[in-house]
């Protein structure tokens, strides 16, 4: 839960929120009233409590105000942010039920012998500091502020003449110097950090992707201003109406099937976001920066976001500096992203063409199941798995999972009936194509693919519905996560076995939570017992027939059954004792019509999108736990752990 989110539940108990602040003043109106913010009684503290200027407040006797109920309660307990939001919370009594990914073995390291970075300050009348007041027009103050350096040598791949760098350090929220970037003053193409990735493990605080300028922001700032360059932010900075932050390295371009450039910055700087109620995004107004906050909006949440709106012949926040355009003006209008919910269907034009020629769409496609079957797991739908107890949901679900992992697809899964422990030591049976590791390397190797791509939330038994997506929204906001499973609907606490308009509430949550992100949910349900008429091993169980409120079929975009042959089986194994027994006429009469039969089928009961329905009998592998196309086709290897690639 970020800043922005707490700053709502405050904005709506805004009155009981000042009463419990300044316990001596009053409630006049649509107005709380107090004498000031050390709680004095009086009337020169006026805080809103109702309609458009809730939560805004100020004292008419010093000038001091603000916007919001986070900053008040920060002035008035003389907090910094992130204490006045742990602060808040308790208040509130609302609590962060966090995930975490999977533990990879830490390798043991000598930390005696890891490197530290330094750099020198810029000197003033320096060719550096020239630059950079002269030409970028910075001042001494804001220069100091985000203690930037230089550096004179030559680059070796341009012969021994040296170069004018400026150093921009990077601090992160600790305050450790963990990176530095330098820049050619002349030609900006000249650019290179370090440590680089490659030398990471060699650096006491590796070599993080993060945002620069955190050391200039104030512990009791509750804003920041987010742009594309250093430069930039410190220009922002300069205009006076916030400090500005920059990413790391610009605006890149998403490449089809891989990941945002930006995840690495969002995981690692996304606790210390949280704290801001608002960020006021200054990205240059070109394509690319448009494309990058297209990105960002949905990771840093639409609702703390505003964007800089730039002038004709200005595209970034230092051409504004330089120009004279007074920025604090610009930052103050800049335009908020409050949606609009009702279109004309004309605006649409667009995303219909693209409904009937989808291949001509840059939008994601879904992804298929792991066997060939006209199906596919959609951005934005809520998927039903269900499936009579003991017939391989679970597995053969785990399998999809491994396999969109395998694809490049992130995975939160909350196994609420299984511990982790064990979800996981079968799904490395699934990926490593083995049913065990010769070598612990193997089961470190398996992991950290694992880490790469899957997010647990730990907890076995019941939980909260509504606790569990804000779990799901932390691993989306942070991770970028494109799957979510949970496993099963019984395992909510907040809905009982026979609270039908609790598991409808709860469902229709989790397909807006699906919709909102545009991110797929799959949920496990199970089946009622089977009937005399549906014997379990005769026939797969129907969507009418998942325990629970008949609503759930309903909402669900897809729903997916998952049936185990247990005829099969049974046969099987009785044409095994017979042979025992010597009778191999009879055993050979009874196991034939099952010989070439599927140990498992998979049924699409429910496609809103193609209304097709197809099934499909799987071949089950008890070594590998994977499920397969053909009786004779091999298990597949996702993460190869062989001897030869130790």
């Amino acid at each position: 839960m970020d800043a922005s989110e707490v700053k709502q539940l405050l904005n709506d108990r805004a009155a009981e929120c000042c009463a419990y602040l300044f316990p001596a003043g009053k409630q006049q109106g649509p107005e709380f009233k107090i004498g000031n913010l050390a709680g004095e009684a009086g009337e020169s503290l006026v805080v809103g409590t109702l309609g458009s200027k809730v939560g805004v407040w100020k004292d008419f006797a010093t000038g001091e105000a603000g916007s919001n109920l986070l900053e008040l309660w920060l002035k008035r307990h003389g907090l910094e942010f992130k204490e006045a939001i742990r602060e808040a919370k308790d208040w509130l009594g609302v609590a962060d039920t966090l995930p975490r990914r999977m533990a990879t073995p830490a390798k043991k390291v000598d930390t005696t012998k890891l490197k530290s970075l330094s750099y020198a300050e810029v000197v003033e009348g320096s060719p550096v500091w020239n630059w950079l007041t002269k030409t970028r027009g910075l001042s001494e103050g804001v220069i100091r502020l985000y203690r930037l350096g230089e550096a004179r040598f030559p680059l070796s791949k341009q012969g021994p003449d040296p170069i004018n760098w400026v150093v921009f350090p990077f601090f992160d929220a600790q305050g450790n110097l963990v990176r530095l970037k330098y820049r050619d003053i002349v030609a900006k193409k000249n650019t290179f950090q370090k440590p680089s990735m490659r030398d990471a493990e060699e650096y006491a605080f590796g070599a993080p992707k993060l945002l620069f300028g955190q050391q200039a922001v104030a512990d009791t700032a509750g804003m920041i201003g987010l742009t594309e360059g250093e430069l930039d932010a410190m220009a922002l900075t300069q205009g006076g109406a916030l400090t500005g932050v920059s990413l790391p390295e610009g605006a890149q371009a998403v490449q089809e099937g891989r990941e945002s450039p930006h995840d690495a910055w969002l995981e690692h700087d996304h606790d210390w976001l949280e704290r801001f109620t608002d960020i006021v995004l200054a990205l240059d107004g070109d394509e690319p920066g448009q494309k990058a906050k297209d990105q960002l909006l949905p990771r840093l949440g639409y609702a703390r976001c505003k964007e800089v709106l730039w002038p004709e012949g200005v595209k970034d926040a230092n051409e504004a500096l330089c120009a004279g355009v007074p920025l604090d003006r610009l930052v103050c209008e800049a335009r908020d992203f409050t949606p609009s919910e009702l279109k004309k269907p004309s605006e649409f034009a667009q995303d219909i063409w693209w409904e009937f020629y989808p291949e001509e769409s840059d939008r994601p496609k879904g992804d298929p199941l792991p066997w060939n079957l006209p199906f596919a797991f959609r951005p934005g739908e809520f998927i039903v798995w269900h499936g009579y107890n003991g017939h391989g949901k679970t597995m053969m679900q785990n399998q999809c999972m491994v396999d969109f992992a395998y694809h490049g697809k992130k995975i939160c899964v909350a196994s609420l009936e299984i511990p982790a422990r064990k979800t996981f030591r079968n799904m490395a049976r699934q990926a490593m194509a083995k049913n065990k590791p010769e070598h612990a390397r193997q089961v470190q190797k398996v992991l950290a693919w694992f880490d790469q791509y899957f997010i647990v939330y730990d907890k076995v038994g019941e939980t909260d519905g509504r606790q569990l997506l804000e779990a799901f929204e932390y691993a989306y906001r942070k991770w970028g996560t494109q799957h979510f499973v949970v496993d099963s609907l019984m395992m909510l606490s907040d809905v009982g076995l026979e609270d039908y308009a609790g598991q409808l509430e709860v469902c229709k949550l989790f397909k807006a939570f699906a919709h909102r992100h545009n991110v797929t949910m799959h949920m496990v349900c199970h089946s009622k017992k089977p009937t005399m008429n549906r014997p379990a091993e005769k026939k797969e169980p129907l969507k009418y027939d998942i325990s629970g409120t008949s609503g759930i079929p309903n909402i669900a975009d897809s729903v997916i059954s998952v049936w185990r042959n247990q005829e099969k089986e049974q046969k099987l194994a009785e044409a095994r004792s017979l042979r025992v027994r010597g009778e191999f006429d009879q055993a050979d009469k009874m196991e034939k019509p099952f010989l070439h039969v599927g140990d498992a089928k998979i049924q699409i009961q429910k496609q809103r999108e193609t209304g097709e329905e197809p099934g499909k009998y799987l071949y089950f592998d008890p070594e590998t736990f994977q499920f397969m196309n053909k009786e004779s086709d091999q298990p597949k290897v996702y993460v190869d752990v062989s001897e030869q690639n130790k």
